[in-house]
């Protein structure tokens, strides 16, 4: 069963029984926000026939104060826990049902650990106490007015958090889960690696940092850059020459005086820029290659780049009938 709690007020240690009987005094005098209060402060001590009283007392002030989620959940606590039968109680508990149907959604809340503490606000506005509903099992009902209501989720070695309840006027599925993240240990800088304090704390050993090993990463770089320059060059070679052989035979296979001057027409504006291209990026392919090959035997790959010096810069340039690429190395 749900319970009820709350913290007495500071300096207040006084008998749980005596605390029942001053809230009752307290109601007597229609005071019912402060006998309220009181019974809160002590509901979580009290067990037995006190407890069952306290919830039909909460029950019956709430009624009186039109609180009827509040009042619900009492007059339903004190009938499963007093053990006998109360047709006076079951009969405020009609009233109160009817009260909530129709304006009230009554929404399941599954929780996570069992023991959570969920602090609730009132359901009135400008009410002075909230509702504390401990969770010991893994289902607990609440009515809720429809909107966003934002509930306080505690539990020991759990980290607490506030949790927002959107409760729909229509269509809500009235379920929702409440879960918390475990507090995770601290962890300590001890003298022995993976020694467990008595406390539970881990202790770890702080050790140096390692230095991490250089790689050839650049060298790696320049070699693969420098074979698909070599290969672009070989493409446009071989375009180039597929090219002149058309060119052949459209001039020079052909009789006429302007045969030999078209075909030297075509070959500089189709043939020629293909050839200087290709023959480019067979030097910077080349170049490439072989400062990969180099690097890799005078570089120390431990080093920082910043004190090794190295510089690689790759830059564009213009080439007859289309781009290309010219590389600088420092080191």
């Amino acid at each position: 069963m749900a319970l009820v709690c709350a913290v007495p007020a500071a300096g207040q240690e006084k008998d749980p029984a005596a605390l029942l009987q001053q809230g009752a005094d307290l109601a007597r005098e229609e005071r019912l926000e402060e006998a309220v209060g009181v019974w809160l402060s002590v509901l979580d001590d009290l067990e037995g026939d006190d407890l069952a009283t306290a919830h039909k007392y909460l029950g019956v002030a709430y009624k009186r104060l039109e609180l009827w989620p509040e009042a619900w959940h009492h007059l339903t606590a004190y009938l499963s826990t007093s053990g006998r039968a109360d047709p006076d109680a079951g009969a405020m508990l009609q009233v109160v049902e009817e009260r909530l149907g129709g304006t009230f959604v009554k929404v399941a809340l599954t929780c996570d650990p069992p023991g959570l503490v969920l602090t609730i606000p009132p359901s009135k506005p400008g009410f002075p106490h909230n509702s504390a509903i401990r969770i010991p099992q893994s289902a607990f009902t609440w009515y809720f007015l429809p909107g966003r209501h934002t509930v306080r989720a505690e539990a020991e070695g759990f980290v607490a958090q506030d949790v927002a309840l959107d409760v729909r006027e229509r269509g809500d599925s009235g379920q929702r889960e409440v879960r918390l993240a475990a507090v995770v240990p601290p962890v300590e800088i001890g003298e022995k690696d993976g020694a467990a304090r008595p406390d539970g704390h881990l202790v770890v050993t702080e050790k140096p940092v390692e230095p991490t090993r250089g790689s050839r990463t650049l060298e790696w770089v320049l070699l693969g850059s420098g074979l698909a320059l070599g290969a672009t060059g070989g493409i446009l070679h071989g375009v180039g020459y597929a090219r002149n052989e058309t060119l052949y035979d459209d001039y020079l296979k052909k009789t006429g005086e302007d045969a030999q001057s078209r075909y030297d027409d075509a070959y500089a504006d189709e043939v020629r820029p293909k050839e200087i291209s290709a023959y480019v990026l067979y030097g910077v392919g080349g170049a490439a290659v072989l400062t990969s090959v180099i690097l890799w035997a005078v570089r120390d790959p431990g080093a920082r780049d910043a004190e090794a010096g190295t510089a690689v810069e790759v830059l564009p340039i213009g080439l007859p009938g289309g781009g290309g690429a010219m590389m600088s190395l420092e080191w």
